[in-house]
């Protein structure tokens, strides 16, 4: 089985390209997002760790993590921060490993796993082929300002907090680049699909 690693900033459309594959190759789709999402959702280990580290003013009314109060605590603290993750990125790499099995026991060619921080996490090791989703500057700001509607300064302060793409693509095996109209990535994906797998 190949696991094939999608990666890319913030608003270079890499979620979009997971969803392409997905619906237009079938293949299956593991999500680092959703898996951190389950990684603490009620009940888990992971919550009830982080309730041990943070308290309870983490939690919201009906015992959910309140991600803003466990937000206000971390980002401005660094050893909290690296607190939280020593928590979650076991559980989610535990997780992913069950997501792996999986596949593997129902005999997949290929898997994706669509993952932000695959290169800034060091979890680029643990996929077979890594493709870096990358868009100009101006179209990734853009993006996240119709997102997220926040201010251009705002965007900008996002993109800046990220690994730079030019960083990210020694990394990588393939880069798509998506600037473009959503047509025009769905050829290029297609393309490089037949041409590589």
């Amino acid at each position: 089985m190949i696991v094939i690693g999608i990666t890319g900033g913030i608003g270079t459309g890499k979620s979009i390209v997971s969803k392409i594959l997905k619906e237009e190759l079938n293949l299956d789709v593991i999500d680092a997002d959703e898996l951190a999402r389950k990684a603490v959702e009620q009940g888990s280990l992971g919550l009830k760790r982080i309730t041990e580290e943070f308290g309870t003013e983490v939690l919201k009314k009906d015992k959910t993590l309140d991600r803003k109060a466990l937000g206000d605590i971390i980002f401005n603290d660094e050893s909290k921060r690296n607190a939280l993750n020593s928590i979650v990125h076991p559980e989610v790499a535990r997780l992913y490993a069950a997501e792996i099995e999986k596949y593997r026991s129902l005999r997949r060619e290929y898997v994706i796993y669509d993952c932000p921080l695959l290169i800034e996490a060091s979890l680029a090791k643990k996929v077979d082929v890594v493709i870096l989703v990358r868009a100009d500057r101006q179209t990734q700001v853009r993006r996240i300002m119709e997102r997220n509607g926040v201010s251009i300064e705002e965007a900008n302060r996002r993109v800046d907090a990220q690994m730079p793409g030019d960083e990210k693509e020694k990394y990588a095996d393939i880069i798509l680049w998506n600037d473009g109209s959503l047509e025009e990535l769905k050829r290029a994906i297609l393309s490089m699909w037949r041409n590589l797998f």
